[in-house]
């Protein structure tokens, strides 16, 4: 896949106060995005059993321009700055692996799904000198890398009788696994997407 973006924008917070995060838009401008999807599915017994992985490697780049309106007394001139590098929140390596087993006829169902991530760039706000290379209010603006992370997914379902019902239960998330604390929590913007152990029925 190969798209140029004509017009592409971001959301970005650019301070907080009191917990409640401010937000500016951003244009990227010659931003394109490229890559390779790898898919290798294979079944087996008909339907019965379905194994596979994917596998996807993307290269992005883009033009940021950044805005932050003027806030007086203490920013009485509103910001602007550029910055060529990498897009944000877009990994350069995913994959997975799965493993499904579907026994229509006895109703059972059960599903694992393996899932890595590698590294993106972010942002946040904190406070300067923080350890980490954050930055302050504006700019200069460093972008900060998360780490790469798996994750591992169950689901069971039973059909029980012949009227429709079924039992089901799954867990999201099994080694619990969350961003580590990227912020200065009191006083500073976290980004950190991954939800924790998720278990239901």
């Amino acid at each position: 896949f190969w798209t140029d973006f004509a017009d592409y924008h971001e959301k970005a917070v650019y301070r907080t106060n009191g917990y409640i995060p401010y937000y500016s838009r951003e244009a990227i401008q010659d931003a394109r995005v490229r890559g390779l999807d790898f898919v290798h599915d294979m079944r087996f017994k008909g339907d019965l059993i379905n194994v596979g992985w994917t596998w996807t490697l993307t290269d992005h780049e883009g033009t940021y321009e950044f805005f932050a309106p003027a806030d007086p007394p203490r920013y009485p001139e509103e910001t602007r700055w550029t910055i060529d590098g990498d897009l944000r929140y877009i990994p350069k390596h995913a994959a997975s692996a799965y493993f499904r087993y579907n026994h229509v006829g006895r109703g059972t169902q059960f599903n694992v799904d393996l899932s890595y991530q590698s590294s993106v760039l972010h942002h946040r706000i904190g406070k300067e000198g923080d350890d980490g290379g954050t930055r302050g209010e504006r700019e200069p603006w460093e972008f900060l890398e998360s780490e790469d992370f798996v994750q591992l997914s169950l689901y069971f379902e039973q059909r029980i009788g012949k009227k429709g019902w079924s039992a089901y239960a799954g867990v999201n998330n099994l080694t619990d696994y969350v961003m580590p604390d990227l912020g200065e929590i009191e006083s500073s913007y976290d980004w950190g997407p991954i939800q924790g152990r998720f278990i239901y029925a």
